[in-house]
């Protein structure tokens, strides 16, 4: 402990005898925390008088410098700050040099400035100064009004020297004159603005600013004051050139009625429009922008710094308007849609921060702005809420893509990323197509109605979606027919993946909320192909249709897989087509054939009735028996029509032979047709 005693006062020692002043002050408060005995008694201050003090008693706007040098660029190392004054207790100033860095200091962010003695420098200066003819330079032939003051207290003090142009535009006598101080001859609304100007004055040592002055009798001249510091009789003054500029405010009165009444224009335009100068700085922001940001004028003119992109996007980043000096390629990339046609640019884009965070797309227009001699002076840019266009818009492309009842992907979807993944192909990215259908669906329909049929494809595509990877994509091609597509896929991953899908559904027991039923038998048929390159969308999905065919011939509940241009793809294919326009055929031309099986009762030895068995004849004469029949008519959905033929023909074969016993095999759709049963009633 007594170590870090010592150690603690030599280092008390080297802050106290540093030569020179050494202040820590709180970043936060401006409050002084700490100052060393050499400034102390170089301003004349005891350490109460000091202490939790507002740094800016001896610093003055020197503060804001040096906070501003800091922050910008946080780090610990000392930064050189420019020269500006020390304040004595005693209301003088001392010319310093300043020194800053940023520190912990008792657990607090906090600021040390090191202040260092420049006044024989700056007495230099001022000599060199006065070394100039003072006289000169104030009555040399020049037109305007000259004035030598004094300053007291950092504020300006008695006239010291005035031209006779001075007296003539203010109306005194020289002798009157330098009575008075420049706060005499400003007008009242301007006071505070001269202490203020003074202070500036002190530190940048000379300034330009324009001010209001009274005469004798009560008129108001506008003026322009150029003023600079310098030495008279080893004093420092204030050296103030005035320059009457009442004709200039009467033209840029003129100019400003002017610029009113095309303000005016823009201001109640239904559009919202935003005007920037050549320094990208606000100088015009309307009703209608007001409105659509929720910023007020009054809060945006003059400012610069793509201050005006913060309501539109919550950072400063350049506009659409930004872009007509400025061609940035990664602003542009960050628009839906940008045109130029002669020298205005269009565009389309979102913009997050509108609408209370909500967002709102946005078209623009914006173009350069030309004075009366064809000078670039701004630009301007017109912006239009077009967030329901673009929703309904966007609406329109998603119905046009997606299926209405599932909000899967559609077949025109699919088609067009089929297409990318065929071109894929050919450079050797493989994907595969699986063809799902969903077994003995149209039960469904049939026995609780196309409601519960529209849910449980609902269901089922949910079912479907959890089961697959990111990236693949779900289609509904219409009834109870899906597609996936795979991408980047051996066969083998496709089979697999194909069958996961399988067991998915088989492993629910999907419900129906609104018909209080639920599936235990829900099954699923699955046809893969390859997408290999070599073959268009419309041909992959009929290969698939083929593998699907193929799965639910082996009795459903199956996943197949056929390798396109294999000769059986064909063959099968030609087979499907034959077989279904032989069965249409026969249902329009009633060309069916019904056998009649006896089935005998082997201890009665005699007939117990007759099995209806259904036969085709194809072109060739040759019989096509059920087992190549019924799941072509299963799958194009022709079962039910087949089996109200066959009972009309059999109910016919009952009225020509009464006493007949027949059993008729209908398939399960057809079970719960109602319009079968209407057929049977009549009859």
């Amino acid at each position: 402990m007594s170590g870090i005693n010592n150690a603690c006062q030599h280092y008390k020692t080297i802050f106290d005898k540093t030569a020179a002043g050494i202040i820590i002050f709180e970043a936060e408060t401006s409050r002084i925390l700490e100052v060393n005995s050499y400034l102390l008694k170089w301003l004349g201050y005891s350490y109460k008088e000091v202490l939790c003090s507002p740094v800016h008693r001896l610093l003055g706007t020197l503060v804001q410098d040096i906070q501003g040098d800091i922050w910008v660029d946080y780090d610990d190392d000392l930064k050189q700050i420019k020269d500006g004054c020390c304040y004595k207790k005693d209301g003088s100033f001392v010319h310093v040099a300043v020194t800053a860095s940023s520190i912990k200091f008792r657990d607090r962010d906090c600021i040390m400035v090191f202040a260092r003695d420049i006044t024989d420098r700056k007495q230099a200066e001022y000599e060199l100064m006065q070394s100039e003819n003072r006289f000169r330079v104030l009555f040399n032939s020049n037109n305007d009004a000259i004035f030598v003051f004094g300053l007291e207290n950092r504020k300006p003090g008695n006239f010291l020297e005035v031209n006779d142009v001075a007296c003539e535009v203010l109306g005194y006598t020289r002798e009157e004159l330098l009575k008075l101080t420049p706060m005499d001859i400003v007008a009242p609304e301007n006071y505070e603005e001269v202490i203020t100007q003074t202070d500036r004055l002190l530190v940048k040592g000379s300034l330009l600013f324009e001010s209001v002055y009274i005469t004798k009798d009560g008129k108001k001249i506008p003026v322009e004051k150029n003023s600079r510091l310098f030495s008279f009789n080893d004093k420092l003054a204030v050296l103030c050139i005035t320059r009457d500029i009442s004709e200039r405010k009467i033209t840029q009165e003129k100019l400003l009625n002017a610029n009113q009444q095309l303000k005016d224009i823009i201001e109640f335009l239904p559009e919202a429009i935003l005007v920037i100068d050549r320094e990208h700085r606000v100088i015009a922001w309307n009703k209608a922008m007001e409105k659509m940001t929720g910023v007020s004028k009054g809060d945006i003119l003059g400012r610069g710094n793509y201050t005006y992109s913060l309501p539109f996007y919550g950072k400063r980043r350049p506009m659409l308007i930004d872009l007509i000096d400025n061609q940035d390629d990664e602003i542009m990339k960050r628009y839906h849609y940008l045109n130029k046609r002669g020298e205005v640019l269009y565009a389309e884009g979102m913009a997050p921060c509108l609408n209370n965070g909500k967002g709102a797309f946005l078209w623009g227009a914006a173009s350069p702005l030309y004075d009366a001699n064809g000078n670039v002076v701004g630009a301007i840019e017109a912006v239009r809420d077009i967030t329901e266009h673009h929703r309904m818009k966007e609406q329109l492309q998603y119905l046009a893509t997606h299926d209405s009842l599932t909000n899967l992907p559609n077949r025109y979807s699919l088609q067009e990323n089929v297409k990318r993944a065929v071109a894929k192909a050919k450079r050797g990215k493989k994907s595969a197509l699986l063809f799902i259908d969903i077994d003995n669906f149209k039960l469904v329909n049939d026995t609780l109605g196309h409601a519960a049929g529209d849910e449980l494809l609902i269901v089922l595509a949910k079912i479907l979606g959890k089961n697959l990877r990111e990236g693949d994509i779900l289609a509904r091609l219409g009834g109870d027919e899906f597609a996936v597509l795979l991408d980047d896929v051996t066969v083998e991953e496709a089979g697999a993946i194909g069958e996961e899908l399988r067991l998915a559904v088989n492993a629910q027991e999907p419900c129906l909320i609104k018909q209080s039923t639920c599936f235990s038998y829900l099954t699923i048929s699955i046809g893969i192909v390859m997408v290999d390159g070599d073959m268009d969308f419309e041909k992959l999905l009929s290969h698939a249709d083929i593998a699907l065919y193929s799965a639910k011939e082996k009795g459903r509940n199956k996943v197949s897989y056929i390798k396109p241009g294999e000769q059986n793809v064909r063959s099968k294919l030609s087979e499907v087509n034959q077989v279904t326009r032989l069965i249409k055929n026969a249902i329009k031309n009633d060309s069916f054939l019904l056998y009649f099986q006896p089935v005998y009762k082997v201890k009665e030895k005699k007939v117990s009735h007759y099995e209806v068995l259904l036969r085709l004849k194809n072109e060739k004469g040759e019989l096509v028996y059920p087992g190549t029949i019924i799941p072509v008519a299963e799958q194009f959905g022709l079962m039910p029509e087949i089996d109200k033929r066959v009972v009309q023909s059999s109910l016919k074969v009952l009225r020509e032979h009464p006493g007949l016993k027949l059993f008729v095999n209908l398939s399960g759709i057809s079970l719960g047709n109602e319009k079968l049963l209407e057929v049977i009633s009549v009859a």
